[in-house]
């Protein structure tokens, strides 16, 4: 059987998936993704890739929230993402990533399988 260790999560040939548990959840990180000069549907694809990747590392998402950059936005406007993630502190948070794992597995595998080509 061959297992494949990232970050905070363990994956194994047969399809199982087991995410490391901290009970301090510690460190808690935040990312930024600024994306000023991008349309709404180029700046959804891009967070959503570092979404994707931050779960198949095996961490929690805390919060996801657009923010305003003072560089680049006037007025109102907000194209700067922050994520907030961390270690999984308890079992239903490790359930919740184990899930949301499987899933973009399952797309990926969908999409290889469907002859397209990811982005």
């Amino acid at each position: 059987m061959e297992i494949i260790k990232r970050d905070h999560a363990i994956y194994s040939s047969d399809g199982s998936v087991k995410v490391l548990i901290d009970s301090e959840g510690l460190p808690e990180l935040e990312c930024l993704i600024p994306a000023p000069f991008m349309d709404e549907v180029g700046r959804d694809k891009m967070v959503a890739k570092a979404v994707d990747s931050f779960y198949l590392s095996g961490y929690f998402l805390v919060e996801q929230k657009r923010i305003r950059n003072l560089a680049f936005d006037k007025g109102k406007e907000k194209t700067t993402t922050r994520l907030r993630y961390r270690v999984c502190k308890n079992e239903d948070e490790a359930l919740l990533v184990g899930s949301k794992i499987k899933a973009i597995l399952e797309a990926m595998k969908k999409e290889k399988s469907d002859g397209k080509v990811t982005e």
